[in-house]
């Protein structure tokens, strides 16, 4: 299956479901992301690559509200975000994984990803607690999202497995799962195929072109797998020392002479 370049990335402009305008980011003086800008549409995947120390998971951390930038702006569904904090995300449709899994260890496959669907439920704890109708509703909900991601990853033979008996590929399996039961409008996936071998991100590529097809939500990708971006990807966005040095098509960017430059020191 091919990425679809040139479809929705020639729509970005029109209907901007992200918009990143002169981000600035610094630590101690260092600057991290230099007036950085650029825009996602709805439904478009978009790679973020770069060296190490590019800035692409400083730019992840804006966006998920960890990190709050020192200039420029960020807005979502035509909203600003950076009043917001990094646990309103899930409510207004983001969605995350991170390089270093943020799973719990001792829960089931099965809970890991309702807790993931229960950060955007209606019902709060006392309205659990209490056992009240809104609180059952919304468990009736969690618990068919949960298994529909269940499903649709291949996870059902080992739902009632414990997180700690699971191998490193099928937590990352996992994850992906528990950020998409939170059902969002743009999906942040910070090194997916980080890890993995061959085989399974072969297998990873062809989940994530699923989910993509079947749910047609945004996903902006930080992945040093060169490989994985460039078939998977709408778009491409290259950044180097935090500057943006290329945004366009995969193959436009794989061959741009400033992305060949920062990643092998020769533009030939």
């Amino acid at each position: 299956m091919s990425s679809g370049e040139g479809g929705i990335a020639d729509k970005v402009n029109n209907a901007a479901l992200l918009r990143i305008s002169n981000l600035e980011v610094s630590f101690g003086g260092i600057v991290a992301v230099d007036n950085l800008s650029f825009e996602m549409a709805p439904g478009e995947v978009c790679g973020l690559i770069g060296a190490n120390g590019a800035g692409k998971t400083t730019i992840f951390n804006c966006i998920s509200r960890i990190y709050t930038p020192s200039g420029g702006s960020i807005t979502f569904d035509g909203n600003n975000i950076l009043d917001l904090k990094a646990r309103d995300m899930a409510g207004i449709g983001i969605g995350r994984t991170f390089q270093n899994l943020v799973l719990f260890p001792s829960l089931s496959v099965r809970e890991n990803i309702e807790a993931g669907a229960h950060s955007v439920g209606k019902s709060g704890f006392f309205a659990d607690l209490l056992r009240l109708p809104i609180a059952s509703a919304t468990r009736r909900d969690i618990q068919e999202r949960a298994q529909e991601m269940i499903e649709l990853l291949g996870l059902s033979p080992i739902a009632e497995e414990p997180i700690g008996s699971l191998t490193f590929a099928t937590r990352k399996r996992v994850e992906l799962a528990r950020a998409l039961a939170s059902d969002p409008k743009l999906l942040l996936l910070d090194e997916p195929a980080g890890g993995l071998s061959h085989g399974e991100v072969d297998e990873l590529m062809e989940r994530v072109r699923e989910v993509r097809d079947r749910f047609s939500l945004a996903m902006l990708i930080v992945e040093h797998h060169l490989n994985f971006v460039m078939r998977i990807s709408d778009r491409v966005v290259a950044v180097n020392f935090g500057r943006k040095i290329a945004d366009g098509k995969p193959s436009e960017v794989s061959v741009n002479p400033a992305v060949l430059e920062a990643y092998l020191g020769t533009a030939a």
